[in-house]
C-alpha cells in the first residue's frame, strides 16, 4: 500500500494492537487519522514531560522543551504533566511553557510536577496558571537545579500566598547544592482539603515554604524533613483528622517550650501512627499521655528515663513498637506489657540500670525474640538489646 494514511481504521487498530506502548505512541505522530485510532487503544490517563533537564558535560547542563505539535495534535488526557526549567532560560523558553500548560489543562490535568531554581520563576508560573492551581488534586514541587551550584547567597526574603481548592497531595522538597540563607520567596499555601504533606529541605536553607495550617484541617498525614519551622504554629491549631505524622532528626520538636508538647500531641487525639527522632522525656510523655488510639510507634536517636519509659503502658491500643539508637536509663524494673504484637529493637538500643532483663515484660513469643548483649565500650561494659 503506497498511501499507509488510508489503511482501513480495523486493520490499523489490529496492527496497533499487537504493537509496545512506546511504539503506539510513536504511531499517534503519524497523522490526525492515525492518532484518532491509536488513542482509543492507549491508557487514558497518562504522563508527560513538557520540558526537561538534560546533562552535556560533567559540568554544563542544558534543557528540552518538547514539540508544542505533538499536543496539538493528540487526543489524550494528560492527568500526570512535569515541566523543568534552570535559572537561565530565556522568555521564549518559559512562554512556550506556559502555552503548553494552559494546552494540558483541557486534558483534565491531576497531578502536576514543578522542577524549579530557586528564582522568581516558581511565583510567575504559579501566579499565570492560578486556575489550574485550583483544579489539581496532587502537587510535587523539587527546588533546585541538580547540575547548579548555588554560592553563598544572601536574598530578600517576599512573600507569595497560593492557594489550592482541590490540592489533596503536596510534596515539597529544597534540594539544591549549595548554601541559600534566604529564599526570594516565601511560598504561603493555603488548601483546605489537603490530606497529605511531605516537606524537605537541606538543613542550611531558611526554607522557601510555610503552610498556612489553619486552613488544612483535613491533614491526614504529615512527615517532615525540614530545619524547624513550623512546631509554633501547631499548639493553636487542631489536626482531629490527622492519622500518622512523621518527623525526623532535621525537624525535631523546636520553637515551643517543653510544657506546650503535651498541648501539640492533644491536638491529634486520632493518631494512629508516629515516627520521631530526637526524642526526649518530655516528647515521649505527651505522644504517650494524649495519643491513646495509637497503634504503631517508631522512636529513634532517644534518651529516655525509666520512668518516662513506663508511660508506653497508657497506650492500650498499641501493638507495634520500634526502637533504634538509643538509651534508657535508671531501669530498675520491667513493666507488664503483653498486648504488644510486634517489637523491633534496631542497633545500640541501650539500657542502664540494675535491671537485667528488657524493661518491658511481653507475651512470650516476644520475650523468645529479644537479646541480651554485654560489650566493652571503652573502659566501660554496656548492655545492648536487639531483636532475633
Amino acid at each position: 500500500m503506497s498511501n499507509w494514511s488510508n489503511l482501513p481504521p480495523k486493520a490499523l487498530f489490529t496492527i496497533v494492537k499487537r504493537l509496545s506502548v512506546r511504539d503506539q505512541k510513536s504511531c499517534t505522530l503519524v497523522c490526525s487519522k492515525w492518532n484518532r485510532t491509536v488513542a482509543d487503544i492507549l491508557p487514558s490517563s497518562v504522563r508527560i514531560c513538557l520540558s526537561k533537564w538534560l546533562k552535556k558535560e560533567e559540568n554544563s547542563y542544558g534543557y528540552q522543551l518538547l514539540d508544542e505539535n505533538i499536543l496539538r495534535c493528540s487526543k489524550r488526557r494528560y492527568h500526570y504533566v512535569e515541566v523543568s526549567w534552570s535559572s537561565d532560560c530565556t522568555v521564549e523558553f518559559m512562554s512556550a511553557l506556559s502555552r503548553m500548560l494552559r494546552s494540558v489543562f483541557n486534558f483534565a490535568l491531576r497531578h502536576l510536577i514543578v522542577n524549579a531554581t530557586p528564582d522568581e520563576k516558581l511565583s510567575e508560573l504559579f501566579q499565570e496558571h492560578s486556575q489550574i492551581l485550583n483544579h489539581i488534586t496532587e502537587l510535587t514541587v523539587l527546588i533546585g537545579c541538580p547540575f547548579e551550584q548555588y554560592g553563598d547567597t544572601r536574598w530578600q526574603e517576599r512573600y507569595f500566598h497560593v492557594s489550592f481548592s482541590n490540592l489533596r497531595y503536596l510534596e515539597w522538597v529544597e534540594k539544591s547544592m549549595g548554601n541559600i540563607r534566604k529564599g526570594e520567596q516565601i511560598f504561603i499555601i493555603t488548601a483546605p482539603q489537603l490530606e497529605f504533606i511531605k516537606l524537605a529541605t537541606f538543613s542550611n536553607w531558611t526554607c522557601f515554604f510555610a503552610l498556612n495550617f489553619a486552613s488544612c484541617e483535613s491533614l491526614k498525614s504529615v512527615k517532615l524533613e525540614l530545619p524547624n519551622r513550623v512546631w509554633p504554629t501547631f499548639p493553636n491549631l487542631s489536626f482531629n483528622k490527622l492519622d500518622q505524622l512523621v518527623f525526623t532528626e532535621r525537624s525535631k520538636i523546636l520553637g515551643i517550650p517543653p510544657v506546650q508538647y503535651g498541648e501539640l500531641a492533644a491536638k491529634m487525639p486520632n493518631l494512629t501512627f508516629v515516627q520521631m527522632e530526637i526524642v526526649e522525656n518530655s516528647i515521649f510523655d505527651a505522644f504517650c499521655e494524649h495519643c491513646p488510639n495509637l497503634r504503631t510507634m517508631h522512636v529513634y536517636q532517644f534518651v529516655l528515663s525509666a520512668y518516662s519509659f513506663s508511660n508506653i503502658v497508657k497506650l492500650k491500643s498499641l501493638k507495634n513498637l520500634a526502637l533504634s539508637n538509643g538509651r534508657i536509663v535508671d531501669a530498675d524494673r520491667s513493666i507488664d506489657f503483653t498486648t504488644l504484637q510486634g517489637l523491633h529493637l534496631g542497633k545500640n538500643v541501650v539500657v542502664e540500670g540494675n535491671l537485667k532483663s528488657f524493661p518491658l515484660n511481653l507475651s512470650s513469643s516476644l520475650n523468645e525474640r529479644i537479646k541480651r548483649i554485654k560489650r566493652l565500650v571503652g573502659d566501660k561494659w554496656v548492655v545492648f538489646y536487639e531483636t532475633i
